[in-house]
């Protein structure tokens, strides 16, 4: 996206973005770019693209990401924000499978995001009634 749709956080996401961008990506790498594209995509007017760009990184990595629980979050996260929601309450269900409670940041993330997941589809259920 254009610089000026991040402002004011251009400053701190594009030099991160560009750092790795411009490294060699292993899984780990690649995952912090990608919450770094979501972070960015949650503070622009224009989220898509970064998503699209997510989820073509995650996609190269989906091999190592098939027992990570931050690979299966962050798929899902992308999923909800796109209004994909039973798509991401699966993915999200996938990584607590996988999550430690020793990761507690990450677990806590995981169970917020498959209560938020779970109201929005009760919600869209009663609201065909």
């Amino acid at each position: 996206p254009p610089r000026s749709t991040l402002f004011p956080y251009t400053t701190l996401f594009r030099s991160i973005i560009d750092l790795l961008e411009n490294s060699e990506l292993d899984f780990e790498l690649c995952m912090e770019l990608v919450r770094t594209y979501i972070n960015a995509a949650n503070r622009t007017s224009d989220p898509f693209s970064l998503f699209e760009k997510s989820e073509i990184l995650l996609d190269k990595f989906s091999l190592e990401g098939k027992i990570s629980a931050k690979y299966h979050f962050l798929r899902g996260y992308i999923l909800f924000k796109k209004g994909l929601i039973s798509d991401s309450l699966i993915r999200f269900e996938e990584a607590l499978k996988h999550a430690s409670v020793m990761d507690g940041q990450l677990f806590s993330n995981i169970t917020i995001m498959i209560d938020n997941a779970k109201r929005l589809l009760d919600k869209a259920e009663f609201c065909k009634l």
